[in-house]
C-alpha cells in the first residue's frame, strides 16, 4: 500500500493540482487512531502486546534515508501524531502491575524502539520525549539499558570498521573504491534496525550509575567513538552530543573513575568550535566545580581526586582554564586553612600541587594577583603548621611535597605581583623570621 495516495472528492473528482507547477504534488493521509490498549492475562501476553506496539514505532523503511537526514518534511507531523498514539497506548501498558513481572529482557524488547524517540530529532517532540520518560521511569532501570547496550546497540556499532577490522567486502579492497572500504557496512546509519540508534545510546550511557559506566565502558566508548569517527560531520555532532551525556553522567571525580577523565579529555580534543569548548564545559563542571559542591568534606579520597583532576584538566586547557578560576581557587585554599592531620596531608598536598600547577599555567593573564592576599594568607598559616611539626616516617615525604608546593605558590604570587616583596613578604618576616625565612627570603 503506497504511503501517500491521492484522495478523491465526495464526487469522485481528484483534487486539482498546486497552482506552481514546480511544487510537489503530495498529500499526507491522516494519522491511524490510536491503538487501544487491551487489557492482559499474563506478564508473557502482556510482553507480546506491547511489543507489538512499540515495533510500531520504527520510522517507515521506504522512508527511512529521508527522515534520517532530515529531508522529509511533509512526513514528520504524520509520524508524531502516530508515534503519540502509540506511546501514549505503551504508558497504559506499563500501569498494569504485571509491567514489574516481566523479566529484564522482555522489558528491553519493549523499550529499544521507545527510547530511540528520546533525541533532539526532527521526528521526535518534547511531547513524545516527556512519554518516553515516563515510560521508561517504570522500568527496571539501568538493567534494561546494559542489556540493550550489550546486545542491540553492540551489534548496529561493531561492524564499523573503526572498531572492527576483520569484515568481509563484496569486492577487493582498495582501488577507485578505497574511500568506500571505510564508509561500507555500517547498520546504524543505513539500515531499518539503526533508526534511532544514537538515541539509545545516549539514553542508555545516561542511565548508568558511576560503577556501571566503569564497568560497561567497554560497549560505551566504541560506539560513542565510532560516531564520532565518522566521515559525515553531522554524525560527528551526533557523537559529540552522545559524549556530552556520557560526562554529564560520569562521577569524573570518584578515583574509581579517575581514569574516565583522559578518556573524555582524549574524545573531546577532537572536536572543533562550540562542540569542543561546550563539551570541556561540560567536564570542567562535572568533574570539578560539581565534585566539590557535592563530595563530602570528610571523603578525603575523593576530594585529593578532584585536585589531581585539576591538574589533568588545567594541563589539557592551558591558559583557558582562567575561565573556572573563581571556582578553583578558593575550593583549593578551603581545606588549607584547617590544622593539618596525618590523614589530611595527602589531601592537602593534592591541592597545593593543583594549585602551584594553575598558577604556573596562567601566569601572564592578569588573574593571580586579585588572588594574592588570600592565597598569601591561607599559605602562610599551612606554611607555619606543617614545618613545625614532627611528622612521623611515613608522612615525611607529604609533608615537604606540600611545602615545596607552597615554595612554587609564594614565586607564582610574586612573578605576578611584585610589590608583594617590599609588603607582603617583609611583614611575614616581621612576624616570625626564622619560621618564613625560607619561603619568602629568596624573594626580598
Amino acid at each position: 500500500m503506497a504511503i501517500i495516495e491521492e484522495v478523491a472528492d465526495a464526487g469522485g473528482r481528484s483534487p486539482s493540482p498546486p497552482s506552481s507547477p514546480s511544487a510537489e504534488y503530495l498529500l499526507v493521509p491522516a494519522p491511524a487512531p490510536p491503538p487501544a490498549f487491551q487489557p492482559v492475562s499474563s506478564p508473557d501476553e502482556l510482553a507480546q502486546v506491547l511489543g507489538a506496539l512499540s515495533a510500531k514505532l520504527a520510522l517507515p523503511g521506504d522512508l527511512l534515508p529521508a527522515y534520517l537526514e532530515g529531508n522529509a518534511e511533509d512526513f514528520y507531523s504524520t509520524y508524531r501524531s502516530s508515534a503519540d498514539s502509540t506511546l501514549r497506548a505503551i504508558v497504559s501498558g506499563t500501569e498494569d502491575v504485571m509491567w514489574a513481572d516481566l523479566t529484564v529482557e522482555q522489558q528491553a524488547t519493549v523499550l529499544d524502539p521507545v527510547v530511540r524517540l528520546k533525541g533532539e530529532d526532527k521526528w521526535t517532540s518534547s511531547t513524545l520525549v516527556t512519554l518516553v520518560d515516563e515510560i521508561t521511569s517504570r522500568s527496571k532501570l539501568p538493567d534494561v539499558a546494559i542489556v540493550l547496550l550489550t546486545t542491540t546497540l553492540r551489534t548496529l556499532f561493531a561492524p564499523h570498521p573503526s572498531v572492527v577490522n576483520a569484515r568481509a567486502l563484496p569486492r577487493p579492497a582498495g582501488g577507485v573504491s578505497a574511500l568506500d572500504d571505510s564508509r561500507g557496512y555500517q547498520p546504524w546509519k543505513t539500515s531499518s534496525a539503526g533508526w534511532g540508534a544514537a538515541n539509545a545510546l545516549r539514553w542508555a550511557a545516561s542511565t548508568l550509575s558511576d560503577d556501571d559506566v566503569l564497568k560497561h565502558l567497554g560497549v560505551i566508548l566504541p560506539p560513542t567513538l565510532t560516531l564520532m569517527d565518522d566521515w559525515e560531520p553531522r554524525w560527528r555532532d551526533t557523537g559529540a552530543w552522545v559524549l556530552s551525556s556520557l560526562t554529564h553522567s560520569m562521577g569524573l571525580h570518584s578515583p574509581p573513575l579517575s581514569h574516565v577523565l583522559p578518556t573524555a579529555l582524549i574524545l573531546v580534543h577532537g572536536l572543533k568550535g562550540d562542540k569542543k569548548a561546550n563539551n570541556y564545559g561540560t567536564i570542567v563542571d562535572t568533574a570539578l566545580v560539581n565534585g566539590w559542591s557535592y563530595v563530602s568534606s570528610n571523603d578525603r579520597d575523593a576530594l585529593a581526586a578532584i585536585a589531581n583532576n585539576t591538574v589533568i584538566i588545567t594541563q589539557e586547557l592551558g591558559t583557558g582554564i582562567v575561565r573556572w578560576i573563581k571556582s578553583i581557587i578558593p575550593a583549593l585554599l578551603e581545606p588549607l586553612q584547617y590544622p593539618p592531620t596525618t590523614a589530611s596531608l595527602p589531601h592537602f598536598a593534592a591541592n597545593l600541587r593543583a594549585l602551584s600547577c594553575v598558577l604556573t599555567t596562567i601566569k601572564g593573564s592578569g588573574r593571580i594577583a586579585r588572588w594574592r592576599g588570600q592565597m598569601l594568607d591561607v599559605g602562610s598559616r599551612c606554611w607555619l603548621q606543617v614545618s613545625e611539626r614532627d611528622w612521623d616516617n611515613d608522612s615525611q615525604d607529604l609533608a615537604k611535597d606540600i611545602l615545596q608546593s607552597l615554595k612554587v605558590v609564594f614565586s607564582e604570587i610574586e612573578a605576578a605581583y611584585p610589590t608583594v616583596r617590599g609588603e607582603e613578604f617583609d611583614q611575614l618576616l616581621n612576624v616570625n623570621k626564622k619560621a618564613f625565612s625560607s619561603l619568602v627570603a629568596a624573594h626580598v
